[in-house]
């Protein structure tokens, strides 16, 4: 543990240079074509960007059918007109910067060694890296939301400079994963609670985070003369959760066109308020079958790869093993903590960290389930686990120490 802790540094270096020397392999062993329509819309709306300075997907009408954050990360690399291979590679900065954060979280909170082990963990879940090689926010969410919690959570003072910082950055978070909402308020809350430099610096936090989120809803106001928070495309995600031809992993390979050839003609504030309508409404005329889905989801929600559905191919064998082998060890450390909570109680930061990882299941479930939507927490479920490592570690050495004598 000593000579662990005492080359973290080296160890965070060596890691992250293996990490994006395997991610550029994978990124050049993809092609020169972007795989997902998710893909092609966001390097499409980052091309738009560039060269008509706004949010457009044809050119001519403003849209608000995608948040601007993840848009607004790709706008750099599309001032040199990349091919999508350099798009990925881009996107790899992102996965060096939760990592760092990772290190920066559990030195904070734990120890060196603790770092060190977390980031060593990032690197033998190769799930990490596969993600970062797609043009998903999720990579970048995972960064900013590590940079939150090192500034707000694992500190016991807060800074003026770090409330602003935490304030804008989370704004920024939301603008490029607007389902962090939800969990972002709940943080907000438990800090509240729990930390009173954060309760004294609290105004300082929430005047950049409102003037980020507040200023895109008043420019989606303007382009399309309807509120719309951030973005206007959950409508969509919750009648795919939830219509008549809904099933648990059906996701948007669910049929809706009952619905989509009249909703696509609307405006799309009208149009996100029109597919929630009907959302709401079958789960009023149907609570059983509505219930179902959201437990049968929210037990999907650790689960180790998506399932089947018809249209989409399901995971080869070699990467369920993998996602086995991997996730499976993070999830038995969860529930060995909070099995050895009675003996050995755990701290307020601990209790952050599975909190919000528990919760994110519980909203996140409220929709569809992706495996790719729950990565952003598993970095904390890594950050979790390596503390209780060191945890076990350390009651080991003792008991080993003192048998000695």
């Amino acid at each position: 543990m000593e000579w662990t802790a005492r080359y973290s540094r080296r160890i965070l270096i060596s890691v992250m240079s293996l990490t994006f020397l395997i991610g550029t392999i994978l990124a050049f062993h993809q092609g020169p074509d972007l795989r997902y329509r998710d893909e092609q819309e966001w390097s499409q709306l980052s091309a738009n960007l560039v060269q008509l300075d706004r949010l457009t997907f044809d050119g001519i009408h403003s849209t608000t059918l995608r948040p601007p954050g993840y848009v607004w990360f790709l706008y750099l690399p599309q001032l040199f007109h990349p091919s999508a291979v350099v798009l990925r590679v881009y996107n790899m900065a992102s996965l060096l910067v939760a990592q760092v954060f990772l290190y920066l979280l559990a030195i904070r909170i734990w120890s060196r060694f603790a770092a060190a082990l977390a980031v060593l963990m990032s690197l033998f879940y190769p799930v990490l890296i596969y993600m970062a090689t797609l043009l998903f926010p999720q990579t970048l969410g995972a960064s900013m939301l590590l940079c939150i919690l090192w500034l707000l959570v694992g500190s016991q003072s807060l800074s003026l400079r770090s409330a602003i910082a935490a304030g804008a950055i989370s704004g920024l978070l939301l603008l490029a994963i607007p389902q962090f909402a939800p969990l972002g308020g709940a943080l907000v809350l438990w800090l509240l609670w729990k930390r009173s430099t954060f309760r004294r610096r609290f105004v300082y936090f929430l005047l950049p985070f409102v003037l980020l989120v507040g200023g895109w809803c008043a420019r989606n106001y303007a382009a399309v003369h309807s509120f719309v928070f951030i973005s206007c495309n959950g409508g969509a995600n919750f009648l795919f959760g939830y219509s008549e031809n809904s099933t648990v992993n059906s996701g948007s390979y669910t049929d809706i066109t009952r619905y989509s050839d009249v909703g696509y003609t609307m405006p799309e504030g009208q149009m996100d308020r029109y597919f929630k309508s009907i959302a709401m409404n079958w789960i009023r005329n149907h609570p059983g079958k509505a219930l179902y889905l959201y437990t049968a989801r929210l037990a999907h929600y650790f689960d180790f790869v998506d399932a089947p559905v018809s249209g989409r191919p399901g995971a080869t064998t070699s990467e369920k093993l993998a996602m086995y082998l991997t996730y499976g060890p993070l999830l038995v450390l969860l529930v060995a903590r909070i099995a050895l909570a009675a003996k050995y109680p755990l701290s307020q930061t601990e209790v952050c960290l599975a909190g919000l990882y528990l919760l994110d299941a519980f909203f996140a479930s409220m929709f569809y389930p992706r495996i790719r939507y729950r990565l952003p927490l598993d970095w904390l479920l890594i950050a979790l686990d390596a503390g209780t490592i060191q945890l076990l570690l350390t009651r080991v050495l003792k008991r080993a120490d003192v048998a000695a004598l």
